[in-house]
């Protein structure tokens, strides 16, 4: 029987990184931001989102901390990054229950070498926010899982934690990769049996990508763990 590969969370990391396209804004407001040609542009564009927001429309708020969270060339200068605003602007979005603000938040503070941050945020985009696609929610949970193997891997309470949140997401989808990141959670939490359950789960799956196959296939890269 096949055992656990320690370190594979550090694959499936880069994977849920690519399924958290975080950055994208509605298609209409990205055409706006398209025709900013000048500082003064910029600053009609940021007065007319405001007004949205003023109006009810809280996924302006994700758009305008989005904005202020990159920098804006223009013929007439650089409209710099606000990240004070931009943090608080998405951080409202998130209150208003759009996870997709929380979790481009996460995957902020990650980058910047946050992650007791970026669980927060992930946390509250799985848990708090209503206005949230199945799917980022369940990307969520795997990036939550992946963190907590990264960092904290010693903290019993968190790996519990994203114990619980992938097997809710099994529920819902069946994937090798969640199978891969309940492998090494089990693992963690002393539980071989079960990790060796979702490992073989996992090499077996006929969805599984070439990467987790070769995972599996080559014992040199798998360290061998004593079923209890």
């Amino acid at each position: 029987m096949k055992s656990i590969f320690l370190s594979l969370f550090l694959f499936v990391s880069v994977h849920a990184f690519d399924s958290l396209n975080l950055t994208m804004l509605e298609p209409s407001k990205e055409s706006s931001i398209q025709q900013l040609k000048t500082i003064a542009d910029v600053h009609v564009f940021i007065q007319d989102i405001e007004e949205s927001i003023q109006n009810g429309n809280s996924i302006s708020l994700y758009v305008l901390g989005v904005f202020y969270m990159q920098d804006h060339k223009t013929e007439n200068g650089i409209f710099k990054a606000d990240i004070t605003k931009g943090i608080q602007n998405l951080t409202q979005a998130a209150k208003k229950g759009y996870g997709v603000a929380s979790s481009y938040l996460a995957l902020f503070y990650l980058k910047n070498n946050e992650p007791e941050a970026a669980i927060r945020q992930l946390r509250w985009t799985i848990v708090k926010t209503n206005k949230t696609p199945k799917k980022l929610k369940y990307n969520a949970s795997l990036e939550f899982a992946t963190i907590v193997l990264d960092y904290f891997s010693s903290d019993q309470s968190r790996l519990e934690e994203a114990r619980d949140y992938l097997l809710i997401s099994l529920k819902k989808e069946k994937s090798p990769v969640l199978e891969f990141l309940l492998a090494n959670i089990y693992n963690k939490l002393g539980k071989n049996d079960k990790a060796n359950f979702y490992l073989n789960s996992a090499c077996t799956n006929n969805d599984a990508s070439a990467r987790i196959k070769n995972f599996c296939e080559h014992g040199t890269l798998i360290e061998r763990v004593k079923s209890k």
